[in-house]
């Protein structure tokens, strides 16, 4: 098929040449037309658990897609999530992540003393990280 093909291609290189280029051209352009108009976000589904859990973290805590979810747990059997020491190893940890400018605040047990950011087992907890930038 292939050789066929090539044999084709070869007794018409006179029209398939120029045909090439002026397809080439003219999608290089209307191409450059389009990247303008893309954009990386907006591929979310609003019925997935993902994009619920993202509104739910908006509306109670301030912080939706643009969030990041760091999670903590302990490396040592029976720690407790909910102690001063866990969550001094969490302040410490995330200290240098609240130096960038695009970091805008954290959002866990420490700071609201919710239950909720702390595991069903009680060794590992989770923080919302506020980010100041869009989902592109």
């Amino acid at each position: 098929m292939f050789s066929r093909w090539g044999a084709f291609v070869y007794r018409r290189r006179r029209v398939v040449l120029p045909l090439a280029i002026i397809v080439a051209v003219g999608l290089g352009l209307s191409g450059g037309e389009v990247a303008h108009r893309l954009s990386s976000g907006g591929w979310l589904d609003p019925g997935s658990e993902s994009a619920i859990v993202a509104d739910r973290l908006e509306s109670e805590f301030g912080a939706g897609r643009t969030a990041f979810i760091a999670v903590f747990r302990a490396d040592q059997p029976g720690a407790e999530a909910r102690s001063a020491a866990f969550q001094g190893a969490i302040a410490e940890t995330l200290a240098p992540v609240l130096a960038l400018d695009q970091v805008t605040g954290v959002t866990g047990f420490a700071e609201t003393g919710d239950r909720r950011f702390i595991s069903a087992a009680g060794d590992a907890a989770y923080v919302v990280i506020g980010l100041d930038m869009t989902e592109d």
